[in-house]
């Protein structure tokens, strides 16, 4: 466990564990729902549905990779 604390500086930005898995499964839950919901909008506007699908899985990837590794934003409280 230490080296999560270490490795993303939770201690030093105010948040734990538990707080950052509540976070990610709730960003898991709302990217689940997006990556259904996405296509079928895009579809309605005339791209190919199974594109859009391959499209969105990038995204999706990309925005939680770089979020998660390079601007290491954890979620904490507003104190």
């Amino acid at each position: 466990m230490d080296f999560f604390y270490k490795f993303f500086k939770l201690k030093e930005k105010n948040t734990n564990i538990q707080i950052e898995l509540i976070a990610g499964t709730t960003t898991f839950f709302t990217m689940a729902y997006m990556y259904i919901l996405s296509p079928k909008i895009l579809q309605s506007a005339g791209l190919n549905f199974y594109s859009s699908i391959s499209i969105t899985a990038i995204i999706i990837f990309i925005g939680c990779f770089l979020m998660a590794f390079i601007a290491n934003k954890p979620y904490n409280y507003c104190t």
